[in-house]
This record gives structure tokens, C-alpha cells and sequence, in this order.
């Protein structure tokens, strides 16, 4: 934990994806819980649902590499709260219920999808794994918040939405992917230092050491 807040670039990273990761999940089972509360017939929002989801995986992949990653998380958070502010203000159309319920979805898990996929590229790789561990236990800790949402009065749950939204597209500009040499390297500043030692029959030898700056 500390070789991976040892670098400003990671350390950022590492910061402003916890808040991307928190404000997501928190959003998805709010949306999740919420789904009994929605106008109309249960069955089919939950059908809407489940299609939606499947929709946005086979979406995210295509937007993520026309747009790349701050992009595409810009364009999944703006479809989500698209759909989140639409079910604020025509709540009492039921049957435009489904369409809010797919742009919700639809932008949460391609968020969901691009930020699983795309972690790898902000951080080092001896710290892809430790990261992700992190990213993924602070905010499945911070979604034990999210029932007690889904059960406030509305219209809080869908403001609390649009909240973490915005959070997450603000943080989504302090975010940066690290290069390959920077990946290679472990984000670590450590340089090579060359020390020449007679062998044994009188020739020079060379070793390279490493030695931090």
C-alpha cells in the first residue's frame, strides 16, 4: 500500500477511481432496489432490466475504443443520468418507465464494464491486482449504503443518483493511464547504476545495480 502511494500518478489514480468505483456500485443497487418501486409491471422493468445490462457490455467494449477511457466514462455517466433525471420529471408516464430503466442501466454497467476492464491501465502491473482489491472492497463497502437509499422518499433516491454521477464525472478528469515503460517500470523512481570491478584474469567487468534517486 505504501509502494503504491509512493507515486503521484498512482496515488491520484488510486483516489479518484475509488470515488468512480464507489459512486457506481452505489448506483447500481440503488437501481437494483429501487426496481419494485417503479411504475408499471415489475416483470417486465425487470426484463428491461436484465436486456439492458446485456446491451451495455456489448456496448462498452465499442465505446471504449472509438472514444477511449475518459471519454467513455463521461458518455456512460451522461447516459445514466440522462435516464435518472427523465424518470424525475415524467415519473407518471408508465409506459416511458422501461426507457428510463434502459438508459439508467444501460450507462451504469458500461461504467461498470470500462472500469473493470481499463484498471490495468492505471497502475503499474506489480499494483494491478492490489488496486483492484482495493477499488473493489471500499466500494462494496460504501454499497451497503445503497438500500437505505432506494428505500428514502422519492424523489431523494434519484437526486442521491444524480449526485454520484456528477462525483464520478469530476473525478474521471483526474484520472490518468500510465505508459509501458511506466508499467514495466512499477512507477517506481529507480535508475540503473553501472560499477566496473577487475575479475580475476585482470578484465574489466561491468554489473548494473539499481539505486533509488
Amino acid at each position: 500500500m505504501r509502494d503504491l502511494c509512493a507515486n503521484p500518478r498512482t496515488r491520484s489514480n488510486l483516489i479518484f477511481s475509488a470515488f468512480i468505483w464507489c459512486a457506481l456500485i452505489v448506483n447500481y443497487y440503488i437501481l437494483a432496489f429501487y426496481l419494485k418501486y417503479f411504475p408499471g409491471n415489475i416483470y417486465w422493468n425487470s426484463f428491461t432490466m436484465a436486456f439492458s445490462e446485456i446491451c451495455s457490455y456489448l456496448l462498452a467494449g465499442l465505446v471504449l475504443k472509438k472514444v477511449g477511457l475518459i471519454k467513455s466514462i463521461i458518455t456512460s455517466l451522461l447516459t445514466e443520468a440522462f435516464g435518472a433525471s427523465l424518470y424525475l420529471f415524467f415519473f407518471m408516464e408508465v409506459s416511458w418507465i422501461p426507457i428510463f430503466i434502459i438508459l439508467c442501466r444501460v450507462g451504469n454497467s458500461m461504467l461498470l464494464n470500462i472500469v473493470y476492464v481499463t484498471n490495468s491501465t492505471l497502475f503499474p502491473t506489480q499494483f494491478a491486482a492490489s488496486s483492484f482489491g482495493i477499488l473493489n472492497f471500499i466500494s462494496h463497502v460504501s454499497a451497503v449504503c445503497a438500500p437505505l437509499f432506494a428505500e428514502m422518499p422519492d424523489p431523494y433516491p434519484f437526486f442521491i443518483y444524480l449526485v454520484n454521477c456528477v462525483v464520478a464525472m469530476i473525478s474521471s478528469f483526474f484520472i490518468r493511464q500510465i505508459n509501458q515503460e511506466e508499467k514495466k517500470a512499477g512507477g517506481s523512481n529507480k535508475t540503473g547504476k553501472s560499477l566496473r570491478k577487475n575479475s580475476n584474469d585482470g578484465s574489466e567487468e561491468f554489473t548494473t545495480i539499481s539505486c533509488d534517486e
